[in-house]
C-alpha cells in the first residue's frame, strides 16, 4: 500500500511509530563519546567502542540499562562512568574505569552511601581529576572531586537535595547547576570554590538534568517535565558568567503518558562552548 494513499491520521500514525518504540522500550543510542579516532556508542546494556580503521569492542553494563548522559567521562585515556539504576536495595554503587587501549574495566571507586551516581565529569580546572554527583536521598546527595592518580575523595557538598545534580557547568572559581529534586522546590546553584559553599540564585520550575556553556560563555540549564501538573521545561539562560538568569525558552509536555513514555526532557549536550547559541533535542516534549 502506497503511504501517500492513506488518510492523515494513517500517516502521522507512521511517522510517530519509530519514535514512540524507542521511548516505549528505552532503545537507541544515548550517548557518544569521541576520543582520538574511538567513538564510545552507548546502547542499551552495552557500550560500543568503534575505531576509525573498523577495529570493534564492546563492554556489557552490569546494572542498570545505561549510565546518564553526564555519567560518563573520558580523562587521561580512560572512560570513566557511574552506575545508575533503582538499587532498591541500597548495594554500594561503583565508578568504573575503562582503559581505551586494551578495553579492559575495572571497579574504579566504590560508594557504599549512595543510591546511584547521577554524573561523573573530568574537571577542567584540576588535572587528574573528576567530579562525581550521587542521589538520591538527602544523606545519598553530594558533590565530590575524585583524584584519578591518588583516588582520594574530596567532598565538595553532600547531605542535602541543593547538592544532588545531574550535570555541572565549571568556571575557574565556581560550579554552576540547577537541583534535581522531583518532590519539592528546585534552584540553580552557585558552588563557590574558595569558600565551599553553595548558593541560592534562582528558582526553577522542575528539577534540571542538563546544562552547557557556548562560545559566547552563555550558561544554559534546561528543567525537565517528571510531574506535567507541577513542572515545567524551560531553558535558563545566564549572559553575564551565571549570576543572573532568564527563561531562554520553554516547552510543553506532550500527550503520551510518562509513565509509559518517559519524561518531557530537553536534552543539551555538554559539547557546545564551540558556537554561539545551543543545539538540544526534546523527548516527550513540544513547542508552546
Amino acid at each position: 500500500m502506497c503511504v501517500m494513499n492513506l488518510p492523515i491520521s494513517d500517516k502521522l500514525k507512521i511517522c510517530l511509530l519509530p519514535n514512540l518504540v524507542k521511548r516505549l522500550f528505552r532503545i537507541g543510542v544515548f550517548n557518544i563519546l569521541k576520543y582520538r579516532d574511538l567513538r564510545i556508542i552507548v546502547l542499551k546494556k552495552k557500550i560500543l567502542f568503534l575505531r576509525a580503521n573498523g577495529s570493534f569492542h564492546q563492554i556489557k553494563i552490569d546494572r542498570g540499562s545505561r549510565p546518564l548522559k553526564s555519567g560518563m567521562s573520558v580523562l587521561n585515556g580512560k572512560l570513566y562512568y557511574g552506575d545508575y539504576w533503582k538499587n532498591p536495595y541500597r548495594v554500594p554503587a561503583y565508578i568504573y574505569e575503562v582503559d581505551l587501549n586494551s578495553f579492559k574495566k575495572t571497579i574504579f571507586y566504590t560508594l557504599d552511601w549512595v543510591r546511584h551516581i547521577h554524573l561523573v565529569q573530568a574537571d577542567k580546572h584540576k588535572d587528574n581529576c573528576i567530579l562525581i554527583g550521587t542521589g538520591d536521598s538527602n544523606s545519598e546527595s553530594g558533590i565530590y572531586r575524585l583524584n584519578v592518580e591518588t583516588r582520594k575523595l574530596e567532598v565538595l557538598g553532600h547531605g542535602a537535595q541543593k547538592y544532588r545534580a545531574v550535570s555541572i557547568v565549571q568556571t575557574r572559581e565556581k560550579l554552576f547547576y540547577g537541583s534535581d529534586n522531583p518532590d519539592g522546590d528546585n534552584y540553580i546553584f552557585e558552588y563557590d570554590k574558595s569558600s565551599g559553599n553553595a548558593f541560592a540564585l534562582k528558582k526553577i520550575d522542575g528539577p534540571a538534568y542538563y546544562s552547557a556553556v557556548d562560545n559566547k560563555n552563555r550558561i544554559y540549564i534546561a528543567t525537565t517535565i517528571e510531574d506535567r501538573k507541577r513542572h515545567r521545561a524551560i531553558i535558563y539562560r545566564s549572559e553575564d558568567g551565571g549570576y543572573s538568569w532568564q527563561e531562554y525558552r520553554e516547552f510543553q509536555k506532550d500527550i503520551w503518558p510518562t509513565k509509559y513514555f518517559g519524561y518531557g526532557v530537553i536534552e543539551i549536550s555538554t559539547r557546545q562552548d564551540s558556537r554561539e547559541g545551543i543545539n538540544y533535542k526534546l523527548f516527550g516534549l513540544k513547542k508552546i
